[in-house]
């Protein structure tokens, strides 16, 4: 699972590079428009949350498939919940602006969810059902 773990980070600090690229390309092709000032917040609040949720799902692939099923959906319900309450907090304690703070939050959520998925159906795509039976 290292490996899987490995690759994944590679293609994650990717992701974030070319994110933070287009954010600094937009501020200066539109600076009447700039993105929201919480946005490097967001970015380091996505990527600690999703690198924890990706460990834990990868840990879980190493036993049973209904155990990884079950984790899955437990985690993807905490995250949405999690990121309710912060988006939330958010938009209470922030007096100013408040689509400049939820249009970014909502992107980066889409964003990083499509990645996590995309990631995670391309491993337990290249498992074997062989070795999820061979304990049997």
């Amino acid at each position: 699972m290292n490996r899987f773990f490995d690759a994944y980070l590679r293609k994650l600090m990717l992701l974030i590079a070319s994110i933070i690229a287009i954010v600094l390309i937009w501020n200066s092709i539109f600076p009447q428009w700039k993105a929201s000032p919480w946005w490097p917040f967001y970015l380091t609040f996505f990527f600690l949350i999703t690198v924890v949720i990706h460990y834990t799902l990868l840990n879980s692939l190493k036993s049973k498939p209904q155990r990884f099923v079950g984790m899955f959906m437990a985690v993807t319900l905490g995250k949405l919940v999690l990121y309710m309450v912060a988006l939330i907090l958010n938009v209470i304690y922030t007096p100013f602006n408040k689509p400049s703070i939820i249009v970014p939050f909502l992107a980066f959520y889409v964003l990083f969810t499509f990645f996590e998925v995309k990631q995670l159906s391309a491993i337990v795509g290249t498992k074997k059902p062989e070795d999820s039976n061979a304990k049997n």
